[in-house]
């Protein structure tokens, strides 16, 4: 199974998030904003927690892919 990209852009202004999440978001590729160090940190914070989490490692690895 091949690993899914993530890019993580910090912009304050948020147009380039914008113009680049329609662009270069694909099933390989996701893109995600933020318009603060503080802010990226969190959400890189909340990423962690999400897949590294217990619950979340139990699931068999085809449930993984689908965020039902």
């Amino acid at each position: 199974m091949a690993k899914k990209a993530t890019i993580l852009i910090i912009d304050k202004e948020k147009m380039i998030v914008d113009l680049l999440v329609r662009s270069v978001s694909s099933a390989d590729t996701t893109v995600l904003g933020a318009t603060s160090a503080e802010e990226a940190a969190r959400l890189i914070d909340l990423t962690d927690r999400i897949l590294w989490s217990s619950e979340y490692q139990k699931r068999p690895w085809w449930k993984r892919l689908t965020r039902g």
